[in-house]
């Protein structure tokens, strides 16, 4: 494109951006980084997909800070940070196990303005049930409701996983009872949780 003088729009940024991340190899941020670099020497209009992108390459390769960093860059290129940013950056700490910094970061999402979305809440239950913190994870899903986001299928399924894991199973069994009165009805990944814990 450069060399027959077309210019770049964000599309055409943001699809070489993506398939870089989501097909990563050893260098793949760092061409990210350079394209990005270009598209913004080119007066590219980036958008928040932009960013987007570019953070959860970061968070790929556990570079937290640079991913920090473009959220708070957002702001100068007339972008602003959405549930997607705060959320891909919220899954990677609670893959890693920061829970503090995904509690800091959640804090700083909501002073921002967002609210937190079911991904948002669904995140953090999976981060503590794998740490083993369900008095935590029960406190996610008292928080979604309080916020009118009833947990959905995928919140119970993984919070009645760390009970079993935790072998608390007839907390467990009374969480699916609970599920099938509010017409949540249990499917594979719930029955097969429940008779590994059992078993």
């Amino acid at each position: 494109m450069k060399r027959l003088r077309l210019a770049p729009n964000s599309l055409t940024c943001n699809t070489l951006l993506n398939a870089l991340v989501r097909h990563p190899s050893t260098y793949s941020i760092s061409f990210c980084r350079d394209v990005f670099k270009d598209a913004v020497k080119l007066g590219v209009n980036l958008n928040t997909n932009s960013f987007n992108i570019m953070i959860y390459g970061y968070c790929l390769e556990n570079k937290f800070s640079d991913a920090l960093g473009l959220v708070n860059k957002m702001s100068e290129f007339g972008c602003t940070p959405d549930n997607v940013s705060y959320n891909t950056i919220l899954d990677a700490f609670c893959k890693k196990g920061r829970l503090n910094e995904a509690r800091d970061l959640l804090l700083d999402m909501k002073n921002r303005g967002l609210l937190p979305n079911w991904n948002t809440y669904n995140i953090l239950v999976r981060g503590y049930c794998k740490m083993g913190w369900l008095k935590e994870a029960a406190s996610v899903m008292e928080l979604m409701t309080r916020d009118n986001l009833l947990p959905d299928i995928w919140t119970y399924n993984m919070l009645i996983w760390g009970l079993c894991k935790e072998g608390r199973m007839e907390e467990a069994f009374r969480l699916r009872d609970e599920m099938e009165n509010l017409k949540l009805l249990p499917d594979v990944v719930k029955y097969n949780t429940l008779i590994d814990g059992v078993f």
